[in-house]
């Protein structure tokens, strides 16, 4: 998101440094940057001509209403900054009351909403040996056993993410 919004802000962030300080090759150059920053942009998405020349105009626009009509301009940039704090404070909202638990580990843990943490057939220790599942009783608790009889047990507390821990080692797949 940033990438698609970068370019068009160095030219208006251009044009307030032309207006402020009456130094408009500043306001020139920024725009340039943005102008080559959209058409690398562009091309890297796989955007057509007229895309491009889509994505290019803004930056004309931008010159316009700012040069031009700077008091809409203004009112303009008021509404999308008040839009973006509003956002921003509804996202912190929304995730605080509807976020759900702390238990972020335990939902990573669990798949398809059966409560039943998932283990691959075959993890692999520190040294990256293999282990090879034996056993697996559907409630998240399941054995190991390597080529050498060693066996480990886990529980779904020892599982986080795509790593476990049991026996005082540590596996991953």
């Amino acid at each position: 998101m940033i990438s698609l919004l970068g370019p068009y802000f160095l030219t208006f962030i251009g044009i307030i440094i032309s207006g402020v300080h009456d130094f408009p090759a500043m306001a020139i150059l920024l725009t340039v940057i943005g102008v080559l920053w959209t058409l690398i942009g562009g091309k890297m998405k796989g955007y057509d001509k007229v895309g491009i020349l889509i994505s290019e105009a803004i930056h004309a626009v931008i010159w316009i209403v700012c040069k031009f009509f700077p008091m809409f301009g203004a009112k303009l940039l008021g509404g999308a900054v008040g839009l973006v704090i509003g956002i921003a404070i509804l996202a912190v909202v929304v995730s605080f009351f509807f976020g759900g638990s702390s238990d972020q580990d335990t939902r990573q843990q669990t798949g398809g909403g059966t409560g039943e943490v998932i283990y691959p057939s075959t993890i692999y220790d520190e040294d990256n040996r293999a282990w090879q599942k034996m056993h697996d009783n559907g409630r998240g608790e399941a054995s190991f056993q390597n080529d050498r009889g060693e066996s480990v047990y886990f529980y779904p507390s020892n599982k986080y993410g795509n790593s476990a821990s049991a026996g005082g080692r540590k596996f991953h797949w």
